[in-house]
């Protein structure tokens, strides 16, 4: 039997793992056109620019989304540990 309370610790929990979970996919790129002037050096490529955040954890962590450099920094990275 369940004690009291612990049903609304089920939900807690679930509330925060879903918020966890949120975070985690909802990761926002940017416009052309909402890029700093010395950013907007092509404009045919005019979305999926990473947001700049001056942390190297955060940089690291854009690794795990897609954006209009993924194929380019993987390719890079795979090069990098190949040789």
């Amino acid at each position: 039997m369940a004690s009291p309370g612990s049903d609304v610790l089920e939900q807690t929990s679930a509330i925060q793992v879903n918020a966890g979970l949120e975070s985690y996919y909802r990761y926002h790129l940017q416009e052309w056109k909402d890029l700093a002037g010395w950013r907007q050096d092509n404009e045919y490529i005019t979305s999926g620019y990473r947001t700049l955040s001056g942390s190297f954890r955060k940089c690291l962590g854009s690794l795990k989304h897609i954006h209009n450099e993924t194929v380019n920094v993987y390719s890079h990275l795979l090069g990098g540990f190949s040789s």
